[in-house]
């Protein structure tokens, strides 16, 4: 199913290569296929040439969080609030996500242990994301 969903975002990308919404969901497709770095790379790209989108500021949040780099992860979900409106999903989620970290890492998110070092192999992301490539604005 995510290789359709890669496969369709490509097709829309070839017409359209500046939209925004469309790439970002195509990063949270390659999430759930066995390129990952791919789709971290996209989420990049959107994010150098729309800083302020939070849809793929948020996934990449999430993104962070799933190879427990809770210090940055916060750092997103932090500009996510700075960027969306108060009512939106993503400023919700955000805020909510940042509190969860912190009191995982008992405010010492730096702390926290990278993919490895362990022993146990990474961390998990708590929480499902929202439906990404919306602006949340």
């Amino acid at each position: 199913m995510a290789r359709l969903a890669v496969d369709a975002y490509q097709r829309v990308l070839e017409r359209e290569p500046e939209n925004h919404d469309v790439r970002t969901h195509l990063a949270v497709a390659y999430t759930e296929t066995n390129r990952p770095m791919r789709g971290i790379s996209e989420l990049k790209r959107v994010l150098n040439e729309a800083p302020d989108h939070a849809g793929a500021r948020f996934n990449y949040g999430l993104m962070q969080m799933m190879v427990s780099r809770y210090a940055t992860a916060i750092e997103q979900f932090e500009r996510v609030r700075e960027v969306a409106s108060a009512d939106s999903e993503y400023y919700q989620r955000a805020g909510a996500l940042i509190e969860r970290i912190n009191q995982e890492t008992d405010g010492n998110p730096e702390d926290a242990p990278m993919p490895g070092q362990d022993g146990s192999g990474g961390g998990s992301a708590p929480g499902s994301p929202p439906s990404a490539g919306t602006t949340g604005s």
